[in-house]
């Protein structure tokens, strides 16, 4: 019986939209470009079919480092980035309180909100 109980809490946990920062921290992701920089184009790209520009993305916990207050939203997770493409060691990532949105860049720019969709393999992906 406690196979079953386990496999129903499975299902459920499968169907959910958010993701906490512990969750985050243990996993490594696919990175695939999706839209050009280069607007005006064609903004989509084939190309997040084909290849992958990193495959250690990590959202790993926050380290150490003078942080502006000006900057600092209370309620939310944050951390810094390793494996981003572009080999930048210093951008950060920030989680929503519902752990349902996220940006990730360097303050105060960052880059367009993500959200995490689950997919048919009980897999995720943000987008």
């Amino acid at each position: 019986r406690w196979w079953r109980d386990k496999y129903q809490w499975q299902e459920q946990d499968a169907k959910r939209t958010s993701i906490t920062a512990a969750e985050l921290h243990s996993l490594t992701f696919d990175f695939r470009f999706w839209l050009s920089q280069f607007w005006g184009q064609g903004n989509l790209l084939a190309s997040g079919l084909k290849w992958t520009a990193s495959q250690n993305f990590r959202f790993a916990a926050r380290r150490s480092f003078q942080v502006n207050p000006e900057f600092s939203w209370p309620g939310l997770e944050r951390g810094t980035l390793q494996g981003h493409p572009s080999g930048r060691d210093d951008l950060e990532w920030f989680l929503d309180q519902d752990g349902e949105g996220m940006q990730w860049g360097k303050l105060p720019t960052l880059w367009p909100k993500g959200t995490l969709h689950r997919l048919e393999t009980w897999g995720g992906e943000i987008r």
